[in-house]
């Protein structure tokens, strides 16, 4: 009789032990947390920024937040080493520096379709091709943040430096174009390096309805066919232009030495530099620099499945909470409070609104992160002092104007071709002068080339022409 009074106990303790925990369900240690890699500096006042955010997504999903930033010259390799130790992170930027096929293909990133079915004010604040482009055989690992959706090539010049030479802008056609102006900054602001290499726009400035479809490899528009890119005279047309830019002095001299621009970039020594053109972009890096700047565009807009996945937000691969972390997403894209709070910090400590009710920082906040079209929807956004209302209608309205390339829709499958893929991009890695002009472009061409035929580019580019062809087929 004791043995079954002692039994009988236990599991009374076991209901009440349950019950108790049911109801503890509350309380903010047993509250799931979701850990977000970021790329950049870190806020130094980012702990009250998540605390303001905890207090918005408890409610809504149930589930805090961790941002955990990488610095930008480190995010590439880490995210790698993160995705292939089999960290638990939960979500992470995927984009241009940290490649989406790239992340899906090597297990990075979770499957994610069932859970947008649950979360229909996300999928229905999104048009068809930001969701389109999330898509690899079928299946969504990433929702890309939906911003200005049409590429167009630009390159952008602090106002004060144009307007003291008199550059025109209507008068710059082309990159080449700029020579004088770089010849006089050298000669009236030593202090500044003329042009910053790398950044947007895409290789040279020639309007092309080419794609491209992985390193080396580019499907001809006009001819249908996949093509082997360093054979184009365009690709090397790129790589001798920085090689001259360099010997003029156009670009900083010690470059091959330089791992990250940012903290130049911050402080003003570049008078010019690459980007994509959007509408208010001017306003944007004026806040960011404290500088007006004027924009060149090099072309007009087409809508690229490439460029949409430069900025996306994944679930990562082995996230215990797959589902809050959708849930998580579809907040970014459809909470303005909680987003603008990421953005901009929290009003009154670490910006403030004027008579327009646009963001103006507050000096040495703690919090400036910048850069918004990392965290979701920046229609989301408030506009920043400078910028000129109705600017996110006009963005919308620019993207609903444009096409989309003759591929979209169309992503390369490197299953059957995963090592070489992976053999030439370290190729290509190992020559950044493609992109900087610290090397002569005759002392490594031939080579390189070699070593990328070598690596199974013409594999490469058979399988893919055989992916296109059926795509194509289908369409």
């Amino acid at each position: 009789m004791k043995k079954i009074t002692k039994i009988a106990a236990l599991a009374l303790a076991a209901v009440m032990s349950i019950g108790l925990s049911s109801c503890s369900k509350g309380n903010s240690d047993e509250i799931p947390t979701l850990k977000w890699y970021m790329f950049g500096e870190t806020p130094q006042d980012l702990a009250s920024v998540m605390e303001a955010a905890n207090e918005i997504l408890v409610p809504k999903i149930g589930a805090k937040l961790n941002m955990v930033y990488i610095d930008d010259a480190a995010y590439s390799e880490r995210m790698k080493m993160n995705m292939a130790s089999g960290d638990d992170y939960d979500l992470c930027f995927i984009g241009y520096n940290n490649p989406y096929v790239n992340a899906v293909t090597n297990g990075g990133l979770y499957p994610i379709s069932e859970y947008l079915e649950d979360c229909p004010a996300l999928t229905e604040s999104l048009p068809d091709f930001i969701l389109e482009c999330g898509k690899y055989q079928g299946e969504t690992y990433a929702v890309a943040n939906y911003q200005i959706a049409a590429t167009v090539p630009a390159i952008y010049i602090y106002k004060d430096l144009a307007d003291e030479y008199g550059l025109k802008a209507d008068e710059v056609k082309e990159l080449r174009d700029l020579e004088p102006f770089y010849d006089w900054l050298k000669e009236k602001h030593p202090e500044v390096y003329p042009f910053r290499t790398g950044g947007g726009g895409g290789i040279g400035d020639t309007e092309t309805e080419d794609v491209s479809i992985s390193n080396g490899v580019v499907w001809d528009h006009e001819t249908g066919k996949v093509e082997f890119a360093f054979d184009r005279d365009n690709t090397q047309a790129e790589a001798l232009l920085m090689r001259e830019w360099y010997e003029k002095g156009y670009i900083r001299q010690d470059i091959s030495l330089v791992t990250d621009q940012t903290s130049d970039e911050k402080a003003g020594k570049y008078a010019s530099w690459r980007a994509i053109w959007k509408p208010g972009a001017e306003a944007e890096y004026e806040a960011v620099r404290g500088r007006p700047v004027i924009c060149i565009k090099l072309g007009t807009g087409k809508i690229q499945a490439k460029s949409l996945r430069d900025t996306m937000i994944g679930v990562g691969a082995n996230t215990k909470h797959p589902e809050l972390a959708v849930k998580f997403i579809e907040q970014m894209n459809t909470n303005k409070d909680l987003y603008n709070l990421i953005a901009f910090g929290i009003e009154g400590k670490h910006y403030d609104l004027n008579e327009e009710g646009k963001v103006v920082y507050r000096e040495n906040s703690g919090y400036e992160p910048g850069n918004t079209w990392r965290f979701g929807n920046q229609f989301n956004a408030l506009l920043l002092e400078g910028q000129e209302d109705g600017i996110w209608e006009e963005t919308i309205a620019f993207n609903e104007s444009s096409e989309t390339d003759a591929l979209f829709g169309f992503t390369f499958s490197n299953e059957k071709v995963k090592t070489e893929v992976s053999q030439i991009s370290q190729v290509i890695q190992k020559h950044p002068s493609l992109k900087t002009g610290a090397e002569p472009v005759e002392a490594y061409w031939d080579s390189m080339i070699q070593e990328i035929k070598n690596a199974g580019v013409d594999k490469v580019i058979a399988e893919a022409q055989a992916q296109v062809d059926e795509f194509l087929a289908t369409k």
